[in-house]
């Protein structure tokens, strides 16, 4: 399967956690541990071999950056990111390790994708 990452820095947890190196997400929502969002819940159907588009920035500054695979099927884990951010609260989190990350020799803008000009 193919899926796309959207990740809005390069820090993305930083150290091992790090863009280019593993998918994460906090496990449930801030106050709600019984409850995750269907987006981040999503991890755990990605398996090892899968391909990950690294989609990166926010808004016009959104590009597609590089590809990479999933080393590991999605799963939860107890380990927390060096820099979880906004996301610090959570004592789990759901993970995909990832390998043989490669950037785009020219990046993509996501605007010049989904422009109508194409349409």
């Amino acid at each position: 399967m193919i899926w796309i990452e959207m990740s809005r820095d390069e820090t993305h947890g930083g150290g091992e956690w790090g863009f280019g190196k593993c998918l994460w997400s906090p496990s449930y929502k801030r106050g709600d541990k019984k409850s995750s969002w269907l987006f981040w819940k999503n991890l755990l159907d990605v398996q090892q071999g899968d391909i990950i588009i690294h989609l990166r920035g926010k808004g016009h500054l959104a590009t597609f950056v590089g590809y990479s695979v999933a080393a590991t099927d999605g799963h939860e884990t107890l380990e927390h990111p060096p820099e979880a951010g906004k996301w610090n609260y959570a004592t789990s989190y759901f993970r995909v390790l990832l390998k043989d990350y490669q950037e785009f020799k020219e990046p993509i803008k996501l605007d010049n994708e989904t422009s109508s000009n194409y349409v």
